[in-house]
Formats: structure tokens, sequence, C-alpha cells
């Protein structure tokens, strides 16, 4: 079995800390850094994954 390429690629604006995760070449989600925590003046990494149907039913099947 081979292994998966994982790269990522900035997203939007490049002075921010965001990016598209790239799972083989295809979108496998997101990944950018948060300051927007409610005026808490929390700072966090938030990861969101992007899934699509495939044929096998399985993402990024």
């Amino acid at each position: 079995m081979a292994t998966a390429q994982w790269t990522r690629k900035r997203t939007f604006e490049p002075e921010h800390d965001d990016w598209t995760v790239l799972r083989d070449g295809m979108v496998a989600g997101r990944v950018f850094w948060d300051v927007t925590q409610g005026g808490s003046g929390a700072e966090v990494w938030r990861w969101s994954v992007i899934t699509t149907p495939s044929r096998t039913g399985y993402p990024m099947g």
C-alpha cells in the first residue's frame, strides 16, 4: 500500500496563517490560526476537514 502524500498551500491572503491541506493533490481540509475566540484573547490553531462523497463510500477514497 502506498503512503499518502500530504502537502499544504496558502489560503486567502499570504500574510495570514491559513492553509489548505491536500492529500495526494486533493483538498482534505484547512488549518488556520484563529484569533477570534469571542474576545477572550485566546489564540488557537483550528482544523476543518473537507469530505466529499466517493465511489467507495469512504472519504477521499
